[in-house]
């Protein structure tokens, strides 16, 4: 592709952790969860671990959630502290740019948590509607699950969403830092994957996608904008 012509996608799907946020949910919940906890720093040296394989995709995304969500106990009350921190770690040029993509069609697909996402709605401006990510379930007060019925619990749960999501003839962006969000493009369900680095740089990702960026403003070289 020449360098100086600009992409114009119908649709872009947006990742969320290490994307619009500037961290990853599981390991922010991990923060609150195990604030009393002596071997807290342990247990989230761990999670960063188990998420770095899957995200790399050197382990299946399901076997990384699994595993990650074992080592905490979650309660409502945790999620309500986690959703009133990621408010502020909503990423600023992605607020910035966003303006200038409102004609597009944007999506979120990710892996994290609806449950704390769809809140965030009208800061990340895509309708609730247009957000699919796992759900967390809760009863009396304490997590019990993850809605499996949910393909977005899988390894291939973001190309399948991708799928169902696209229109006929409309040419699909990605924008991720993850092995999950490549996959997408890697199967032929999306046309261009842009790997996302201002939060984390995973060389496996960025070796095989169309584009690199490192903050949302760079977007402005990639893709037409409004």
């Amino acid at each position: 592709m020449e360098k100086h012509k600009k992409i114009k996608p119908t649709q872009i799907v947006f990742d969320f952790d290490s994307t619009i946020l500037r961290g990853e949910m599981l390991e922010i919940i991990a923060e609150i969860a195990l604030k009393n906890r002596s071997d807290k720093e342990k247990i989230i040296d761990k999670i960063i671990r188990i998420t770095n394989l899957g995200m790399s995709g050197e382990i299946p995304f399901e076997e990384s959630l699994s595993r990650r969500l074992e080592m905490i106990e979650i309660s409502g009350k945790i999620l309500k502290k986690t959703a009133e921190k990621i408010v502020g770690l909503i990423d600023e040029d992605y607020q910035k740019i966003l303006p200038k993509l409102k004609k597009y069609e944007l999506y979120l697909v990710s892996g994290g948590y609806k449950n704390l996402i769809d809140p965030l709605s009208e800061i990340i401006g895509i309708s609730k509607e247009r957000i699919f990510a796992n759900s967390l379930i809760i009863k009396k007060d304490r997590f019990i699950g993850i809605d499996k019925t949910n393909p977005l619990a899988f390894s291939k749960g973001k190309i399948e969403t991708v799928k169902n999501i696209k229109r006929i003839d409309s040419e699909i962006l990605v924008i991720g830092d993850g092995a999950t969000d490549l996959a997408i493009k890697k199967s032929g369900v999306a046309d261009f994957f842009i790997a996302y680095t201002g939060t984390v740089f995973r060389s496996a990702v960025v070796s095989e996608a169309d584009f690199e960026i490192n903050s949302f403003l760079e977007l402005e070289k990639i893709i037409e904008l409004y």
